[in-house]
């Protein structure tokens, strides 16, 4: 879970005012969708963007330079899983 936190901050680190920590980190309803999820919500106000495409946004960051196994933004709405 930590270093999920670690990778979407890096991946946010110039809107970001503090670093996403695991309180940050939930745990999607389905396994199906994955073993973490990052809600998108609290960033819509810094990216004036909608939360959905803010998680596009942060997948495609991470897909360049990540290590996890995957990542994708939600289809059901504004998570990274």
């Amino acid at each position: 879970m930590e270093r999920f936190a670690e990778i979407v901050t890096q991946a946010l680190n110039e809107v970001l005012d503090s670093p996403i920590t695991v309180q940050d980190i939930d745990t999607p309803p389905d396994p199906k969708m994955g073993e973490l999820a990052f809600p998108c919500f609290r960033l819509a106000k810094a990216y004036k963007k909608a939360p959905p495409l803010i998680a596009k946004e942060i997948c495609e960051k991470i897909e360049a330079s990540s290590k996890l196994k995957s990542i994708q933004a939600s289809s059901l709405g504004p998570y990274v899983n």
